[in-house]
């Protein structure tokens, strides 16, 4: 204060989001790892294109009041015509049910498949 005393108080507040956030009520582990690749627009040969990789996964950071499990995506990789296009190393940061956007080019005709590997082991299958 103008006269340097203190002033000081006290009281707890409920906030949502972020790490320490408690888990989503009805959790669904029986689609753990399981993933959807969103394209937008036509895939054309040599011209950019924009895909959503979605992953359903906790993501479980350990940091929660709620529940202390640590379970979280740790690695990423994207293949299009058996070549890898896109690969992430990420860590209990990244949200729970991920999207990742990314832009790649195809020079041929191919598969897109993605896989991911968490802290469990989790190798969730190719799409």
């Amino acid at each position: 204060m103008n006269d340097d005393s203190l002033f000081m108080d006290w009281k707890p507040i409920s906030a949502s989001g972020g790490c320490s956030a408690p888990v989503a009520k009805g959790g669904d582990d029986a689609r753990l790892g399981k993933m959807k690749i969103r394209l937008e627009g036509d895939v054309e040969q040599n011209k950019p294109t924009l895909a959503t990789l979605m992953i359903n996964h906790p993501n479980y950071s350990g940091l929660s009041r709620s529940d202390t499990r640590v379970q979280y995506v740790k690695h990423v990789s994207v293949s299009y015509a058996v070549k890898e296009i896109m690969s992430a190393e990420v860590d209990f940061t990244v949200s729970e049910n991920p999207n990742f956007r990314f832009n790649f080019v195809p020079q041929e005709k191919g598969e897109l498949k993605a896989k991911i590997v968490d802290t469990n082991d989790l190798i969730a299958p190719a799409l």
